[in-house]
């Protein structure tokens, strides 16, 4: 099954007024080295930045993070007023988030490996990279989401890993997951 192409305008619009009036533009490519290093290098607070395919994603430690077409490789760069006292908490903020709304998507038996994983049944289901800017207040928050792999394209990930698509129903549109 083919997915469906990511679309700013479609991500846009199921966000919610409080969310859409914080972020700039969605920036959306085919292909790209890396969101996160596309945002450090060119973003401003706000700036989305998504991929439908990663030609040198990483993880922590520079860490190679394999990224198949057919998942959700987002960026954004978050510009604090203040900034956290507990920065380092930021990770497992940013994973409560998204294993919450895979709960409200139908997901069950899902949680968070210490520091940065999304896990389910002891498979990676992604990940999440985050990254100090050049200015202080500014970090880009990173995060990679197995969706629906090819499976021709799934042999070169070095650990056991599992994708929405063996895990629920219904799958949802990737633009409804964002």
């Amino acid at each position: 099954m083919t997915p469906e192409p990511l679309d700013a305008l479609a991500i846009r619009r199921q966000l919610s007024p409080a969310t859409a009036a914080a972020l700039n533009p969605i920036h959306i490519f085919q292909a790209l080295d890396s969101t996160n290093r596309w945002l450090l290098e060119q973003g401003k607070g706000g700036d989305v930045c998504l991929a439908e395919t990663q030609t040198a994603g990483r993880g922590r430690y520079g860490k190679s993070w394999q990224s198949p077409a057919g998942n959700i490789y987002c960026s954004v760069r978050w510009h604090f007023e203040v900034i956290p006292p507990h920065f380092g908490c930021l990770s497992l903020v940013v994973g409560v988030a998204l294993a919450r709304a895979l709960e409200q998507a139908g997901l069950q038996g899902h949680g968070l490996k210490w520091p940065n994983d999304l896990w389910h049944q002891d498979r990676k289901l992604g990940g999440i990279l985050i990254q100090t800017a050049e200015v202080l207040s500014q970090v880009v928050i990173g995060f990679g989401l197995n969706v629906n792999i090819d499976p021709q394209n799934g042999d070169p990930i070095d650990q056991p890993w599992c994708q929405l698509s063996d895990l629920l129903v219904s799958l949802p549109d990737r633009n409804h997951l964002l």
